[in-house]
């Protein structure tokens, strides 16, 4: 089992955004970087009508940057197979995880929401 925001983890996640209809559909006019940063490290990907792919930091700057911050014990609890209550949405782990921001400018959080939600729904799911 791949380890949570590793990269076999991660070409998971990228090929499950490929096979994804609802994305395809939804994410036609999206364009994004999702920056995932858990201590130390850090993933950046990008999110361009409907593709999902790893990118370079530089790439960040041209297009709307969404960033998740939180410690491995916040990434855990978001991609778990059985999220507990009020961990189981980016939204509400801000709330109730110390240690899980979303920094971010909230426009572009809003303005691709229903992406990110989908986006994260989708994502390969851990046992605790």
């Amino acid at each position: 089992m791949s380890e949570i925001l590793g990269s076999e983890w991660i070409q998971q996640w990228i090929g499950l955004v490929e096979k994804d209809k609802e994305l395809s559909h939804i994410g036609k006019l999206s364009r994004f970087s999702l920056r995932l940063v858990c201590g130390e490290q850090v993933t950046s990907l990008s999110f361009s009508g409907g593709k999902f792919e790893l990118n370079a930091d530089e790439e960040l700057l041209a297009v709307d940057v969404v960033e998740f911050c939180g410690d491995r014990a916040a990434f855990e609890k978001l991609f778990q197979v059985s999220p507990e209550p009020l961990f189981n949405d980016f939204l509400a782990l801000e709330k109730n995880q110390p240690g899980f921001t979303i920094p971010s400018d909230r426009i572009y959080l809003l303005r691709h929401l229903r992406v990110l939600q989908r986006l994260l729904a989708i994502a390969p799911r851990r046992a605790s």
